[in-house]
């Protein structure tokens, strides 16, 4: 929440970013903590479009699916391997495409509900949990793919 209300003062995000020199660090890690057991019981999906959350988990799955696609069909075809890894770079900049344009754009309107008071910091929190927590069972997915072909 400190970083949002400091951009919202600051207005831009290279100035954002150009603000954490090392002499901030100090202050950075001291704002740092990890989510306790608390706030993952208090998950309310309530009033988070669930469109939102269907879409994010489509455009992870792409990501997914991009990258073991592409290795697999290096596999299956192996004549055109070096064709299919290329391709697997396209599917990921469809994904980022999809996901600035239909994820960022609401997750950036619930952010700023919640800063104007519209919404509850529950309900970001809730929204924040669920697209970390897919980004980070994608990880699990994607990153060993040489385990899932033979």
């Amino acid at each position: 929440m400190k970083a949002i209300q400091k951009l919202d003062r600051i207005g831009s995000v290279p100035l954002l970013i150009h603000g954490l020199s090392p002499r901030h660090i100090p202050e950075v890690v001291r704002s740092l903590r990890l989510p306790d057991w608390g706030e993952l019981r208090r998950i309310d999906l309530g009033r988070i479009p669930h469109s939102f959350l269907l879409i994010n988990a489509v455009v992870v799955a792409i990501y997914v699916v991009g990258v073991l696609s592409a290795i697999y069909a290096g596999f299956l075809i192996p004549d055109y391997r070096l064709t299919a890894s290329q391709l697997s770079g396209i599917i990921n900049g469809i994904a980022t495409i999809l996901l600035v344009i239909l994820v960022d754009p609401v997750f950036a309107m619930l952010t700023d509900q919640t800063m104007q008071g519209k919404r509850r910091e529950a309900e970001l929190k809730t929204a924040i949990i669920l697209l970390l927590t897919g980004k980070w069972l994608s990880s699990f997915l994607d990153r060993p793919a040489e385990l899932w072909c033979p």
